[in-house]
């Protein structure tokens, strides 16, 4: 079966939604239901169940998800392995960050990162909070994530910028002359607050649940541009990360900034990208696996070519691919590294 129409379920799937995969992946609507009907045809039973909402996996379609996702990722394997034969780095980078990020911040990691691999795909995909990441994350639609926060769960956590929540008001306000606000000094104060899909921006409303009061939410919007024009009219104040205000720290900007400084660290953001344990296990290709096994029993990188028929520059080549995605610095911190995560 052609391997863009399983990218077509799997979207489908992971969205719910033949809209939004349309959106996604840039087809028609219609030509998205056209390639859903003709697979359903194909395999001889429905995938979906069609309502008013979007789209809902049949059972039938929930069975054969898993093994759809790993003859995806056979597929990419392949073309990177494919890709190494001909000394070209390449592949698919499947990111996942909040919007704020994504535009203000993750630009220019990517600069860099497409300097470096420039025949690499980068696809991102904008989710309303950190659980959506984590549900992407650990169903395999992506492949890293870049957020705010460390919560419990399944995923290791790398800090890389820290990201002060910070009020902004207009000139004249009797909190603009301060560089550091407290919780408590918002107290009374209108509220202009940014929004996403499911309500309040996360790491707003986990500044909020830190107070003792009652917030005064004078009025909310999904559009930051909005938000700013109502704090340059008067009519409040904000709470915003720091990150998020980059664009907007101009000197001729008609508002002020300050910390918010009574915040507790848990409120901080720090965009970091996760992996989890069980898709570390994952990433590693086939050869991969096959180089960490001779080297966890002390095959030198010339015995490990020999015995897989490859030059020791491919060993070197995957031996690096482990320490990245082992995020490990060597050899024995890597035996000990995939020890703990169960590779073998």
């Amino acid at each position: 079966m052609d391997l863009k129409k399983l990218e077509v379920l799997l979207r489908a799937a992971d969205n719910g939604s033949f809209v939004k995969t349309a959106q996604d992946l840039m087809y028609t609507q219609s030509g998205i239901t056209h390639i859903i009907n003709n697979m359903e045809k194909e395999l001889g039973f429905p995938l979906f169940i069609r309502t008013n909402k979007g789209v809902v996996c049949t059972e039938e379609g929930k069975r054969i998800l898993p093994l759809v996702r790993q003859l995806r990722n056979v597929n990419e394997a392949l073309q990177q392995e494919c890709s190494l034969i001909r000394g070209v780095a390449s592949g698919n980078v499947r990111i996942a960050s909040y919007s704020s990020i994504a535009i203000h911040w993750l630009p220019t990691v990517l600069e860099s990162f497409k300097l470096d691999f420039p025949n690499v795909h980068v696809q991102i995909q904008e989710a309303a909070d950190i659980a959506e990441m984590e549900e992407w994350l650990a169903n395999g639609y992506v492949d890293l994530c870049f957020f705010s926060l460390i919560r419990s769960g399944p995923f290791e956590y790398i800090d890389l910028v820290d990201d002060p929540m910070m009020v902004v008001l207009y000139p004249g306000h009797p909190l603009a002359k301060k560089r550091a606000i407290a919780l408590e000094d918002l107290k009374d104060e209108p509220l202009l607050l940014a929004t996403n899909p499911r309500g309040l921006d996360y790491d707003v409303a986990k500044v909020l649940s830190e107070v003792s009061f009652t917030p005064r939410i004078e009025a909310t919007s999904n559009l930051d541009h909005i938000i700013f024009s109502m704090v340059q009219h008067h009519l409040g104040i904000s709470i915003e990360a720091a990150l998020m205000l980059t664009k907007y720290l101009q000197p001729d900007t008609p508002y002020r900034t300050a910390v918010l400084e009574a915040v507790c660290t848990q409120a901080q953001r720090y965009p970091a990208y996760l992996a989890s344990q069980q898709m570390e296990r994952q990433a590693l290709t086939e050869m991969e696996q096959e180089v960490f096994r001779l080297m966890a029993v002390g095959k030198k990188n010339e015995e490990i070519a020999a015995v897989l028929h490859i030059t020791v520059r491919t060993v070197k080549f995957h031996t690096g691919n482990l320490y990245r995605k082992l995020n490990v610095s060597g050899r024995m911190e890597a035996i000990r590294r995939a020890t703990e995560l169960g590779i073998h």
